[in-house]
């Protein structure tokens, strides 16, 4: 949203910059519009710019616009505020609902061998201390050779600090080794950072825990607190995600997504799968779903169900306004394990799935097909359609996963289908 409306702001500011008449054009400016288009621009950037202001009350007044945070909602206000006083029509589009998080203040201080506050950070939803804070011993995971190792070293961590993020060497980032270094202890820096990062994810995969799931492990043996660090190799840049642990939400659980053509069933398949009549809205009307809805299911996998495409009866602005929202949200969801293109195994594939289909090849999705309301189909057609379908798939290569067959009305397929989003869950 805020990226969107940013560069919406960009263009209309250009356009209306170019569009303005120049008070004292020069001759040379006079013989040559381009010259007095671009001079009109250099003059309302140096005379009339409004950056600096809104810079100002957007780094500096509202802050940081973590995502699920009060400044985000106030970011987003303050931007459809600008654009109406601008006189320009604008609106927030809800993008499916989330779990709020605010972050306090954090104090860390080392005791230990020495007196010294740190630098820290508390993550995205992660629980707060009482007021007395905590003071506790600071562990962790040691060498181990099995699963049974590390549980039995799990009863030892009760009261203590975890550290579960991997040892970096060096807190200098690769240009400037290049820059100051020689190359042969640049070299040597590399293989000795690659041979400790191997170690360190060969003794983790032998824990028998996923990245997902550790923490919660950590938590249920009693750990009072863990301490992750997630450098980016630059100077003072450490990302930033949320706490993995039962008491807080985990909203970066893995997802899959369901989407097909207005009145494919796909809300009636999603409460099939979930086991929820009430679940997904089910409505006579198609292209009622024109928001993007997340149901978390079992707190181990969010299922996501996309609007519609292909429906005829809405304006043309709301159908590029689901466009945008749908492809934004399958180039830039990075826990997205499967999309499920959704096809009515009767009507079969129209134009509006295949330019569909062509977005998911270059999107970063992997994708599934499945044939609905085979109920209403006989077995030819199922067959013919299964058929046609697998052909043309081929030519999508590695994107391309299943194919499932469907209904929801005599629960075909179903199954099937709960399986491959269950084996989905578990892959880290």
């Amino acid at each position: 949203m805020k990226k969107l409306l940013y560069i919406t702001f960009l263009f209309l500011f250009i356009t209306i910059s170019a569009q303005r008449p120049s008070q004292r054009p020069s001759q040379s400016a006079a013989a040559n519009p381009v010259d007095s288009v671009v001079e009109n621009i250099i003059d309302e950037v140096n005379n009339r710019s409004q950056l600096e202001n809104l810079a100002h009350e957007l780094f500096d007044v509202i802050g940081p616009r973590l995502v699920g945070t009060p400044q985000m909602k106030n970011a987003h206000d303050w931007a459809v505020n600008k654009y109406t006083n601008w006189g320009i029509n604008s609106y927030l589009h809800q993008w499916g609902v989330w779990r709020g998080w605010e972050r306090g203040i954090t104090h860390i201080d080392m005791l230990e061998p020495r007196l010294r506050t740190l630098n820290g950070r508390q993550l995205a939803w992660s629980p707060s201390t009482s007021k007395k804070g905590i003071t506790a011993d600071v562990t962790k995971v040691p060498e181990i050779n099995s699963k049974e190792d590390f549980d039995e070293w799990l009863k030892t961590i009760k009261g203590k600090f975890v550290l579960v993020s991997q040892n970096q060497i060096t807190g200098r980032p690769d240009y400037q080794w290049e820059e100051y270094a020689t190359p042969e202890s640049f070299e040597k820096m590399k293989e000795d950072r690659d041979e400790i990062s191997e170690k360190w994810y060969a003794n983790f995969r032998k824990t028998g825990y996923g990245y997902r799931d550790i923490n919660k492990a950590f938590e249920d043996a009693g750990a009072v607190g863990l301490i992750s660090s997630y450098w980016s190799r630059a100077f003072g840049a450490n990302k930033v995600f949320s706490a993995r642990t039962e008491k807080i939400p985990n909203v970066d659980l893995p997802e899959v997504c369901f989407i097909g053509r207005s009145n494919v069933g796909k809300s009636s398949l999603i409460n099939s799968i979930t086991k929820n009549k009430k679940l997904a809205k089910i409505s006579k009307t198609p292209g009622r779903t024109q928001s993007i809805n997340l149901y978390e299911i079992k707190k181990i996998i969010n299922v996501i169900d996309l609007p519609g495409y292909g429906y005829a009866k809405v304006s043309k602005l709301t159908r590029d306004r689901l466009i945008i929202l749908i492809e934004s949200y399958l180039n830039l969801r990075t826990n997205l394990k499967m999309t499920y293109l959704l096809i009515d195994c009767k009507v079969g594939l129209k134009n509006s799935d295949i330019d569909f289909l062509d977005f998911l090849r270059s999107s970063n999705s992997f994708f599934s097909v499945i044939l609905t309301k085979i109920d209403k189909c006989s077995k030819k057609l199922i067959e013919k359609q299964a058929f046609s379908l697998n052909t043309l798939l081929k030519q999508y290569g590695s994107k391309y996963r299943n194919i499932f067959l469907s209904s929801s009305k005599k629960n075909l397929g179903i199954l099937d289908i709960q399986k491959d989003i269950y084996n989905l869950s578990k892959k880290v």
